[in-house]
């Protein structure tokens, strides 16, 4: 099973004020800020705003993509199921 990485980049959408996010495939267990435990990865076509500062069992739940892609706050992703 994989696991995908958020690589968090510093660049402000100035007109939605979020955050850009970047997800990769990665190996189960490969460590680093921003990792999303398989078990809370969202399943395909559903989206989850993760906290990267929050422990995986206090992040919001999964839900829709496209009402959750406009409610994202600073500090947060989106992460996208595949």
């Amino acid at each position: 099973m994989r696991c995908a990485r958020l690589l968090l980049l510093s660049i402000p959408l100035v007109t939605t004020g979020c955050t850009a996010v970047i997800l990769s495939d990665r190996e189960p267990g490969a460590g680093g800020a921003g990792e999303v435990p398989a078990a809370y990865q969202p399943p395909a076509g559903r989206c989850r705003v993760w906290y990267p500062d929050r422990a995986p069992a206090r992040q919001p739940p999964v839900g829709d993509c496209a009402v959750l892609s406009g409610q994202v706050p600073p500090g947060a992703v989106l992460v996208r199921g595949r």
